[in-house]
């Protein structure tokens, strides 16, 4: 080949490694674009919000701006593209799919295009490029639809530093306005980009060479000053957004000693999954207590990592650099403030892994320089390594196909996974497999008794098997946890419907619609309920007019006392069902209503006085027996709990699922006399 022909060659290299690491990229993802959404963030972020589903708006953009708490996150940039590719794709998850993976794309292309500009070299900016583009940390980031916020501030991120090195290369207001344009915009799709201002002062230590000595540092701070009082800002939206959302974890809940542990731990775990990225999940449960071994191995990694740096800093400032890069970059998200119940997350990885991939990318060539055939080497090395990558990345992302297949793999790689177990069992619960849901969403509140996701998702189990009042109780408990959960309070609104307790369904709907008038799910409730209303008013309405004309009626007070219980009336309802007993001593139904109201009215002593009246009057009654021990149970009464539910089963109660799942019975649950009656069953 001629000199020429040399010199056009590698005049195109560039553009021609750009459009090979392009296609790569789309033919490992391609396969996202025919995967549907996750029940994990997907719904909440795009499948059922109201605000998205909508399109673009103007209603909408100022949803997006607003300091509500939804999600706990303070990213309008990033809700404003899921209203777009709606108004764009419509609601198809395929194309919201694809953005991610053309932004992804786009982020690779731009590493490339800025880390060659600011240092001049080729191979080593790609191989850095083709690390980040390939990597399978990075999978989270692309295939889940509501990692958008990573994709799209990290093509502001990289935009910015663009800008950046245009702004060195020639100074002045407008390019340092672009500079501070592109933060100001990252930070509105994921406030994750406050540590930008800190990264651009490491590229003025290594490659752009502006910290010559320490007399400059002060004046290259002092240059970034209005950058950091954007992220300063950033940081303050989204520590009240995600107060707003209760999304912070009290220092009382979780200590700082545990937290700074943690850290540690997880500093050195990334860097582990990014030499051997094996088991990998969407959740990594918070560990249970600190594990003394793990942390003190990473605490020595760390500091030998750190030491090397420091020693080497003159003669290899990248790798300083690059370090410094891939600690202060995750700061945000290293767990010292806590924001959900994950230890750690791959998609925290995103951008602190190119001060990693920059370290090692100058590292091995000045290594493979000093070696015979060492660029050989180092170029078939980095391409069997890329390889090896892509495919492992491939795989990742297939298990992104749908929910089912993305929760089971969680729970083959990791262990005491409730958040893994709860997704699940809501998986499960769509595709009909009850059974199986029902047993993820109680070995989820094994593993942690107060999630109260998995609470609700065993509640619907038991609304689905009809059993209304176990499945309220269990509503009912996790709202005690979490008084704002809606989920929970539109279940619990939904099983009091069922069980014909409209009053009390009707309050639980308005108090969802009170915080948020938009909610589809409790509008839809509403109107049902008030259908059953106006029918339940007619109703009642006549009756009375019978009972005028026929007042020892015991079966019309009955009829009446149960229209009245819809309406929530439950003191006239009382009332009714007296009259009806007076009438009719010994009338069952009427003495299983009035034990269930006394019940729920916390008037405990009226409730078992009304069930030993039921049991003389009917002994066959197992279900008074049972309810007795219900009671029992939830006053703490053990010994008479125990001997009830006995009592209650040798007369023939058989219901074994109710019994073992019944929160009622919680108290008595670890006694060897319920084990004994049950747990050989």
């Amino acid at each position: 080949m001629t000199d020429a022909r040399l010199s056009r060659w590698e005049k195109h290299l560039p553009a021609a490694l750009m459009i090979v690491l392009a296609a790569v990229v789309l033919a490992v993802y391609w396969q996202v674009t025919g995967f549907g959404y996750i029940l994990f963030d997907d719904p909440k972020y795009v499948r059922d919000n109201a605000m998205v589903t909508s399109g673009f708006t103007l209603e909408g953009v100022r949803w997006a701006f607003s300091l509500t708490g939804y999600a706990s996150n303070w990213h309008p940039l990033t809700w404003l593209s899921h209203m777009l590719d709606v108004t764009l794709f419509g609601m198809d998850p395929g194309m919201h799919h694809l953005v991610n993976v053309l932004f992804h794309c786009a982020n690779a292309l731009l590493l490339f295009v800025v880390l060659r500009r600011m240092t001049g070299a080729l191979w080593r900016p790609f191989a850095v490029a083709a690390l980040f583009a390939l990597h399978p940390l990075h999978v989270e980031s692309v295939a889940w639809i509501s990692e958008r916020k990573d994709v799209l501030s990290t093509l502001l991120w990289m935009l910015a530093m663009l800008a950046y090195s245009s702004y060195v290369t020639r100074r002045g207001a407008w390019r340092y306005a672009m500079v501070a344009l592109m933060l100001g915009l990252g930070l509105m799709a994921k406030p994750m980009l406050v540590t930008l201002p800190f990264a651009l002062l490491l590229l003025d230590v290594w490659p752009l060479g502006r910290m010559t000595s320490l007399r400059v540092v002060p004046r290259l701070v002092l240059e970034k000053v209005p950058l950091f009082a954007l992220a300063a800002a950033s940081s303050v939206l989204t520590f009240i957004a995600q107060r707003a959302g209760g999304a912070v974890e009290r220092i009382e809940v979780l200590p700082m000693g545990e937290r700074l542990a943690n850290a540690v731990t997880a500093y050195a775990t990334y860097l582990a999954k990014m030499l051997w990225p094996a088991g990998l999940s969407f959740f990594y449960p918070y560990p249970a207590s600190v594990e003394v071994a793990p942390l003190a191995i990473s605490l020595v990694v760390l500091a030998a990592v750190s030491v090397t740096c420091l020693v080497t800093f003159r003669r290899f400032p990248y790798l300083a650099v690059g370090w410094s890069w891939y600690l202060g970059t995750l700061v945000p998200v290293i767990g010292i403030v806590q924001v959900g119940s994950q230890s750690m997350a791959d998609r925290y990885t995103y951008i602190p892994l190119v001060g990693i991939f920059m370290a090692v990318a100058w590292g091995m060539a000045d290594l493979a320089g000093r070696v015979r055939y060492g660029r050989q080497a180092l170029l078939a090395g980095l391409t069997v390594v890329l390889i090896v990558l892509a495919g492992l990345t491939r795989v990742q992302a297939g298990y992104w196909k749908d929910s089912a297949t993305l929760f089971s793999r969680a729970l083959a790689v990791t262990r005491d996974n409730f958040i893994a177990q709860t997704n699940l069992a809501a998986a499960l619960f769509e595709q009909g497999n009850d059974q199986q849901a029902m047993g993820h969403a109680r070995e989820a509140l094994r593993i942690k008794p107060t999630y109260v996701p998995a609470m609700s998702n065993l509640g619907l189990g038991l609304m689905r098997q009809q059993h209304y009042a176990e499945a309220a109780g269990l509503f009912r408990q996790a709202l005690a946890y979490d008084p704002g959960n809606v989920t929970a309070r539109l279940n619990l609104g939904a099983a009091l419907v069922s069980m014909g307790r409209v009053g009390e369904a009707a309050s639980a709907v308005r108090e969802i619609l009170r915080r948020d008038p938009a909610h589809a799910g409790a509008r839809r409730l509403m109107e049902q309920i008030r259908a059953i209303e106006l029918k339940t008013d007619e109703r009642i309405r006549s009756m009375a007019g019978l009972l005028a004309l026929d007042p020892d009626n015991a079966a019309l007070h009955y009829q009446l006392a149960g229209l009245l219980r819809l309406r929530g009336n439950d003191d006239e309802a009382i009332a009714h069902y007296e009259e009806a007993l007076r009438v009719k001593p010994g009338f069952r139904e009427a003495l299983h209503s009035l034990a269930l109201i006394y019940s729920e009215q916390g008037r405990y002593d009226d409730a078992l006085a009304t069930l030993e009246e039921l049991v003389r009057a009917h002994p066959g009654d197992t279900d008074a027996l049972y309810n007795t021990a219900c009671i029992h149970a939830r006053r703490g009464r053990t010994g008479q709990a125990v001997q009830a539910l006995k009592e209650a089963m040798a007369r023939g109660f058989d219901n074994i699922e109710l019994i073992r799942t019944d929160p009622d019975l919680a108290n008595i649950r670890h006694t060897p006399y319920y084990c004994e009656l049950v747990g050989d069953r």
